[in-house]
């Protein structure tokens, strides 16, 4: 499957990273953003297994009405990289790439450049 993705994607995965290379090297807080965004990602997997378990395993709590609201309160922000860099001023690089790149691996791609440029590799 990997080996897919990267034969399908791999000239725009390519584009899209030296962009944003560029991009991010005089711009660090959209690299923290960038990062933050990741954070926020694994977090909302990680309550999503949780909430499933807890409904699979224990179907008393999960339909107490306790816990009912404290799920609902739970805030994890928003995972998408298009809409962050969208909401950072650059609207021509998420409109380009929205609809040609997966969300998921655009996120991939640039978070790694993320933690270079933050830790100043």
């Amino acid at each position: 499957m990997r080996k897919e993705v990267k034969r399908r994607f791999g000239a725009l995965r390519k584009e899209f990273k030296k962009e944003m290379a560029e991009i991010l090297k005089n711009d660090r807080s959209l690299a923290m953003a960038i990062v933050l965004t990741r954070i926020s990602e694994s977090r909302r997997k990680q309550l999503s297994k949780t909430w499933y378990v807890l409904g699979t395993k224990y179907p008393k709590a999960y339909k107490d009405e306790d816990f009912r609201k404290i799920r609902f309160k739970t805030l994890c922000g928003d995972e998408d990289i298009y809409g962050t860099l969208y909401f950072s001023g650059y609207k021509e690089i998420s409109n380009k790439y929205m609809t040609l790149l997966p969300c998921k691996l655009a996120l991939g791609e640039v978070y790694g450049l993320c933690l270079k440029i933050i830790n100043e590799k």
